[in-house]
């Protein structure tokens, strides 16, 4: 048996949907099960190929300026903007009071951000040190494949992949923005022919990290935001309160490899919530969109509350989501999929060939094969939360972790009814994992999670290298 399903998915893989008019014809495709690992060699996981750099030799100088500055002076790496570094990616602009929150590039805008890389940091002394700054290839990868732009004490150099295990090494990239991220007016925006100025470093890395969810569950008022559901009904959870509706809440997510290389920095992971739809017409949006990537940004979450998303960066680290992300209504589907993307092209937009087929492991770890033309994606931004759209991809640069991860209400009913709150729920792939847990969340009690914390959610506060203070920008 199992081999039989081993050719029918390696048949479907090569030759269902070859065209448009053969997908219409024959409709949607049957799904299948197999055991865990018994076809993920079959499904193509990685898009055709990168997008060439967004930088040329005619508008690199001024960004070739601006790394030439970040590794001659050396006065901005105090052990706050270090710190931060080891998490995530840093804006040039939460360093420097005067550099610019933009750069335009051909009527596009983008983030200045650096970040660490390679394993060459052991010992680093910030005073003495040799470090490089380098031009990852999303940024400009005029050199080929096998070498980058970089600078080292004001001096140019190539360098190869081996140095980056030799010397500290920090990425300089532009980083693409959604639409929503526009600023007003153009505040805060230079075009790429103009200089890139910094002005002195800022008195304080600026972060902003909200409370943990005990905070909130355990914060003394009558009126919990969030709660665990009580029952379940036709294999729904049930809320106690009438204000309050069920939802699956995101808690802290781990990718375990890498799908860029050396040079391209580190992956722009973006979450989808997918939905199996049977019946779902061939053809569907060519813009499927999401706001949850994790890049370091803050987001509201389909409850309309403030979350911040951690920038992935490193592979086996869990990153938690403070406070939780309120990510899919349970009244909404029975059964959705985790679906994980390494964004190559345009951020916060699924680009995958409708052709290509999404593995989805199930609780029981039995493996789903559907072809993404029978999933549905339910838009999470602005007045369109319950939007829900038909996916009809038809290019294909942005890369699949494999596999993608069921998550069902079955689950909740089956294993974390009747449990403390939050009961963490585990989901793992081979080659990406998430915890969340089901919550009632009433959005008329909104308690307020920093009451009486004079440094709620500031990292810095107290400490004598980022000068202390409170909140999460440091004190008025």
């Amino acid at each position: 048996m199992n081999i039989l399903k081993k050719s029918l998915v390696f048949l479907l893989t090569l030759g269902a949907f070859s065209s448009p008019m053969a997908a219409q014809a024959s409709g949607p495709a049957p799904v299948l099960d197999a055991q865990p690992g018994a076809t993920l060699e079959l499904v193509q996981a990685e898009g055709k190929q990168d997008p060439p750099g967004i930088l040329n030799d005619l508008k690199i100088d001024n960004v070739r300026q601006l790394a030439l500055r970040l590794s001659s002076n050396r006065n901005w790496l105090r052990k706050d903007v270090l710190k931060a570094l080891d998490k995530m990616g840093v804006r040039v602009s939460e360093i420097f009071a005067e550099a610019p929150e933009f750069v335009k590039v051909d009527q596009k805008l983008y983030r200045l951000v650096l970040e660490k890389v390679g394993s060459g940091w052991q010992g680093f002394d910030p005073h003495s040190s040799p470090y490089l700054i380098f031009l990852d290839h999303d940024t400009f990868d005029g050199y080929g494949e096998n070498f980058a732009l970089a600078f080292e004490s004001g001096k140019e150099r190539m360098i190869i992949e081996e140095d980056l295990h030799k010397v500290a090494a920090i990425g300089l990239s532009l980083r693409d923005i959604t639409p929503d991220e526009w600023p007003k007016g153009g505040a805060g925006v230079v075009g790429i022919d103009q200089p890139i100025r910094l002005g002195k470093v800022a008195p304080r890395f600026r972060s902003a990290n909200p409370l943990d969810i005990e905070s909130i569950v355990n914060s003394s008022t009558s009126c919990l935001v969030e709660s665990a559901p009580t029952s379940c009904s036709g294999g729904v959870p049930v809320c106690s309160s009438p204000n309050a509706s069920p939802y699956f809440v995101l808690s802290s997510l781990l990718i375990k490899t890498n799908h860029e290389g050396a040079f391209s920095g580190d992956p722009g992971i973006e979450l989808y919530p997918l939905r199996a739809n049977l019946g779902s017409p061939f053809g569907g949006s060519t813009d499927v969109r999401t706001t949850w990537i994790f890049d370091g940004r803050t987001v509201t979450d389909l409850m309309g509350r403030s979350r911040y998303l951690p920038d992935v960066d490193n592979n086996y680290t869990w990153y938690p989501i403070s406070g939780g992300l309120a990510l899919f209504p349970s009244q909404v589907s029975n059964t959705w999929a985790a679906t994980l993307i390494e964004d190559d092209d345009t951020k916060g937009r699924l680009k995958i060939d409708r052709n290509k087929y999404n593995p989805v492991k199930k609780r029981d770890a039995f493996i789903d094969f559907f072809p993404f033309d029978l999933f549905d994606n339910l838009v999470s931004a602005g007045n369109y939360a319950y939007l829900i759209l038909t996916l009809g991809i038809l290019n294909d640069s942005d890369d699949l972790f494999l596999q993608s991860l069921e998550v069902s209400n079955a689950t909740f009913c089956s294993e974390a009814l009747g449990q403390s709150f939050p009961y963490t729920l585990t989901f793992d792939s081979s080659e990406w994992s998430f915890q969340g847990y089901f919550a009632c969340i009433d959005p008329t009690c909104v308690p307020d999670p920093c009451a009486g914390d004079p440094c709620c959610g500031d990292p810095c506060c107290g400490d004598p290298y980022c000068g202390g203070g409170c909140g999460p920008y440091g004190c008025p």
